[in-house]
């Protein structure tokens, strides 16, 4: 209860040396119970945790195990905590067994604990994160979802939802991302009392999400939903302006392209380098404005100019390596149309290696998804 007291006072050095005082009396006694010694070790390794020393931390953790009794709960709060210092002190890849185990004896218990299962589940999902494996994470927060009560627990749950959105959006998984998100919106939505903080924070994550995937005139749209709301409003507003200028730029981009293109139309010295090089701005352009039927389109038309003038082009070395990136996309859509699916992915690898326009690079690149 003292070392309690001084721990909840934050003088941890005295807490401790409480708690050591407790484990050495305890080694006299022979009926002292092996939980209580594990719980102290438990409480000693929370004070060098609150202090930022995590080896120390760490070691009297461990020394808990030693006493738990295996499978038990404590144990369980033990191999979460340890999981959770480890992170903390940026060694998220070791925090991975730990947490495991923990999650592993909740699983296992005859009556399961939710908030607990919950806690485990979402360290775990973070500390995936923390090592870059974001469809772990991902499957591990929808785990922890599983447990939770979206009527006793909107606000967790869409908290839960709110990093989903943003994990899938990491993941380019925009549609995932979207669903996640619009979902959190609709329950912080329902809550009473209503958040303008959550809502407008939602909202901020649906634009930043559609501003990330190249859909400036919907993230246009909800920044503008997220200005009217006090506590993002000046983020809000800068993000809206820069948004609207980068569509603009988009836009005036598109239509230069397309006038340029009118000119080479009209010009009998034109070279097929020139007109793909348009035609593939033109197409990276309109996927950029969120018209991917027009891109699509482009890209043909293009594939289609490089088809009819194939020998002008030349995958050898003496030729530029745009030229040589044309040649190879060319040789692509040809094996594709004749079913050589192997040799039309292997073109297009050889179109990526040597493409220097960044335009040009885009459209092998589109070429190369579509064929799977």
């Amino acid at each position: 209860s003292l070392g309690r007291a001084y721990a909840q006072m934050e003088r941890y050095d005295a807490a401790r040396e409480v708690w050591t005082e407790a484990l050495a009396l305890s080694s006299e006694l022979a009926d002292e119970s092996p939980l209580e010694i594990a719980l102290t070790h438990h409480a000693i390794a929370e004070a060098y945790r609150s202090q930022g020393h995590t080896s120390d931390a760490e070691q009297s953790y461990r020394e808990a195990l030693q006493h738990h009794t295996p499978g038990s709960v404590p144990a369980a709060a033990t191999w979460r905590a340890l999981g959770q210092a480890l992170q903390a002190a940026g060694r998220s890849g070791e925090a991975v067994d730990p947490l495991l185990k923990a999650l592993d004896i909740e699983k296992s218990q005859p009556q399961q604990a939710n908030a607990r299962l919950v806690q485990t589940l979402q360290a775990l999902a973070e500390v995936y994160e923390d090592t870059g494996d974001l469809e772990t994470a991902i499957a591990r927060h929808h785990e922890a979802l599983i447990y939770m009560d979206r009527t006793l627990q909107p606000v967790a749950t869409a908290d839960t939802l709110r990093l989903l959105g943003g994990l899938y959006a990491e993941n380019g998984d925009w549609p995932q991302a979207h669903k996640a998100l619009n979902e959190a919106l609709a329950i912080e939505g329902e809550v009473a009392p209503r958040s303008d903080e959550r809502i407008s924070a939602t909202l901020q994550a649906i634009a930043d999400t559609y501003r990330a995937q190249g859909d400036l005139e919907k993230a246009a749209e909800f920044y503008q939903k997220v200005t009217v709301y006090a506590n993002l409003a000046r983020r809000a507003s800068q993000d809206l302006r820069d948004t609207l200028n980068e569509l603009e730029r988009r836009r005036a981009t598109l239509q230069t392209a397309q006038q340029s293109l009118a000119l080479l139309d009209r010009s009998d010295e034109t070279s097929v380098r020139d007109t793909a090089f348009i035609y593939a701005l033109i197409a990276h352009s309109h996927a950029q404005l969120n018209q991917p039927q027009r891109a699509a389109e482009t890209i043909q038309t293009l594939l289609n100019l490089l088809d009819e003038h194939r020998r002008e082009l030349d995958t050898t070395d003496s030729y530029p390596p745009d030229v040589r990136a044309l040649a190879w996309l060319s040789r692509a859509q040809r094996a594709e149309e004749s079913g050589d699916l192997d040799a039309a992915r292997g073109a297009c690898e050889s179109a990526r290696d040597v493409a220097v326009n960044a335009n040009v690079r885009w459209v092998v690149e589109q070429v190369a998804q579509s064929l799977g």
